[in-house]
């Protein structure tokens, strides 16, 4: 091969290399450009969300922590002074990924009857 063909592919190579390199940033913009709007749309839904807000919505909220707290924190002190089952689970496997259709949990009636202790024989 002669000089002046191996330098005519090189400047080719070379060419397309860069070029390519350069469409890849122009994509690379672009996305960041799409991104960047589609964040600002986010943004502004959100302000305007928050405008709307009104007393409502806070009530709403706050009803629904506070029923969440009620539930999980002073439900079950509650319970525990009347004559109500306590549900715990017995048997993890069985049923549908170990949580369906399978029973796997167990009430008691007694607080003494814990599985450590007080199993009746």
């Amino acid at each position: 091969m002669s000089v002046e063909l191996l330098s005519m592919m090189g400047g080719s190579l070379s060419g397309f290399v860069m070029k390519l390199i350069a469409s890849q940033a122009q994509a690379q913009k672009e996305q960041f450009d799409r991104m960047l709007q589609k964040q600002v749309a986010a943004d502004d839904s959100a302000d305007r969300a928050a405008q709307r807000t009104g007393q409502a919505g806070v009530i709403v909220r706050r009803t629904i922590a506070l029923c969440t707290l009620f539930a999980v924190i002073f439900a079950p002190f509650i319970l525990a002074f009347f004559n109500e089952p306590v549900t715990i689970q017995a048997d993890p496997k069985g049923g549908l990924f170990g949580f369906l259709f399978g029973n796997a949990f167990s009430s008691l009636y007694d607080v003494s009857q814990t599985p450590s202790m007080g199993r009746k024989e």
